[in-house]
């Protein structure tokens, strides 16, 4: 009797086992992107970070995966616009993506790490809803002359890529970043003095992002914060491409990166201007360190279109 009570408990626990390993092989990347978006929209940093992981070297930023959720760790691949926000998402495209070989795991098939790029449009349905899209200037605190701010509100597809995600902003109130704090446990302090040191000094100006700065007028009036978000353009649309990966095939899948590309921005007059990131080429990641602007740093559609 108890060897027969001993082979139906074994018999069980392979079930449990098959069950397992079979519903983690059968989950869907896709339905890891969706839920990592979900928790974006409820605005939750600690179950975000809990989303993150690496299955071979997409290794954290500085900090860790929590420099992602914050403006002020400078992490260009900055999500900190979105967090909390409310948008709609579009139909999502998948593409599997091969493992190098020097990260590749055991010898069995199910032992290999995987990897997929998904790429979500995003949208906000009323334009009063949608983040500003701010100079580059006053989004790193320095106060810009009022011709450079209506140049820029005018055609703020120049540079556009620059920092792109650190200067989507949902409100231009003080305090967004001087006051950002975190309930995360063991959130790192982040301090521009180490990178500094080895950044020129129009490198060191877009190190960190800051409160947005303000314009000033000939006469020397500050243009007050209302008028300034009447003019910036707002970001009507977006793409968010996300790599996601697991270690094998009966691992979870986690989510590595979150790039926001091909921002569509919509003008003060109603223009809606679509704008293109240069081609994906796959070696993109987190960088802490900003480049200094560069004209040559994205392309909008029209330029694409005249090539």
């Amino acid at each position: 009797m108890t060897a027969f009570r001993n082979i139906v408990f074994f018999a069980a626990f392979l079930l449990v086992l098959f069950v397992v390993f079979t519903t983690l092989a059968a989950e869907d990347p896709v339905d890891q992107a969706k839920l990592f978006l979900q928790k974006l929209e409820q605005g939750d940093r600690g179950e975000l970070v809990d989303l993150f992981g690496d299955n071979t070297c997409n290794c954290q930023p500085r900090g860790g995966y929590i420099a992602y959720l914050l403006y002020r760790s400078g992490e260009q691949n900055n999500l900190n616009a979105l967090l909390g926000q409310s948008f709609s998402l579009g139909q999502p495209t998948v593409k599997s993506v091969p493992t190098k070989s020097k990260y590749q795991g055991g010898n069995l098939p199910w032992e290999q790490p995987e990897s997929t790029e998904i790429d979500l449009p995003i949208s906000f349905a009323e334009p009063g809803q949608a983040p500003y899209f701010l100079p580059l200037d006053m989004a790193f605190g320095y106060e810009m002359k009022a011709a450079d701010f209506e140049q820029f509100c005018r055609h703020p597809e120049k540079n556009f890529a620059d920092a792109l995600a650190l200067r989507i902003r949902p409100s231009l109130k003080p305090g967004l970043i001087t006051e950002q704090t975190d309930s995360s446990k063991n959130t790192p302090e982040f301090t521009a003095d180490f990178f500094a040191q080895l950044l020129n000094k129009e490198q060191s100006r877009y190190l960190r992002p800051k409160d947005a700065a303000g314009v000033r007028l000939p006469n020397g009036k500050v243009i007050a914060a209302q008028e300034l978000a009447d003019k910036l353009p707002r970001l009507k649309a977006a793409n968010l491409k996300l790599l996601v990966g697991r270690r094998s095939k009966y691992k979870r899948w986690a989510v590595s990166k979150v790039f926001i590309r091909d921002p569509q921005l919509l003008l003060a007059d109603g223009t809606l201007l679509k704008l293109v990131n240069r081609a994906w080429t796959g070696s993109e990641g987190g960088n802490t360190i900003p480049v200094a602007p560069s004209a040559a740093s994205a392309k909008t559609k029209a330029e694409e279109i005249a090539e």
